[in-house]
């Protein structure tokens, strides 16, 4: 626990202080031990802090069925990192139903796998479902520079918005964004929906 919690800190003091953190802990209940905040000695806290139901079934679905409600309403870039050493039973949402919240409300789900005792091809179909991506740990070792891949793939993600100013036609509409930076460049054509 203690080297989870020591990887845990290493994502939370690499993130920006603006970012805000919510910590929610789970097994046979979902704990929100801490809502989205910037607060680092809350947050520190909050990681911190014992769990104490940590026997029996695990809601994994719901615990991340409650994180999706905490940031649907947010703006700016979404991610929700999951660990678990488990697989769920006893959730009230099914992961069908956690893919489809997560990608209406365009936030990422990555997601680790401690151990061996694991459904790994939910969380795999999870994160994949939703720009995220899994990560299998065999032990909490690895977890640090689990951490800093997640680090880095969200420190080099970006939300465009565009709100276009010229009228609208019937057909299909295609939104060019280049993006150029030191000497990399990227291109991609964006198809826009047709009006109502």
């Amino acid at each position: 626990l203690e080297s989870m919690e020591e990887a845990v800190d290493g994502l939370i003091d690499s993130i920006g202080r603006r970012d805000r953190v919510a910590i929610i802990k789970f097994s046979r209940r979902v704990s929100i031990d801490l809502v989205l905040t910037t607060d680092r000695t809350a947050i520190n806290a909050a990681v911190h802090a014992p769990h104490t139901d940590n026997q029996g079934s695990m809601v994994l679905y719901d615990a991340i069925s409650a994180a999706i409600q905490l940031l649907r309403d947010t703006a700016g870039l979404k991610s929700i990192v999951v660990l678990t050493d488990g697989e769920d039973s006893g959730s009230q949402v099914s992961s069908e139903q956690i893919i489809g919240a997560a990608s209406g409300h365009n936030i990422a789900i990555y997601t680790i796998g401690l151990g061996e005792n694991l459904d790994s091809e939910s969380l795999t179909q999870i994160a994949d479902s939703t720009s995220g991506r899994f990560f299998a740990a065999s032990d909490s070792d690895v977890l640090h520079d689990i951490y800093r891949e997640i680090f880095h793939a969200l420190n080099s993600s970006y939300v465009l918005t565009y709100q276009s100013q010229a009228s609208r036609v019937k057909g299909v509409s295609l939104l060019a964004v280049e993006v150029t930076h030191a000497k990399a460049f990227a291109r991609d054509m964006v198809p826009l929906p047709s009006p109502s």
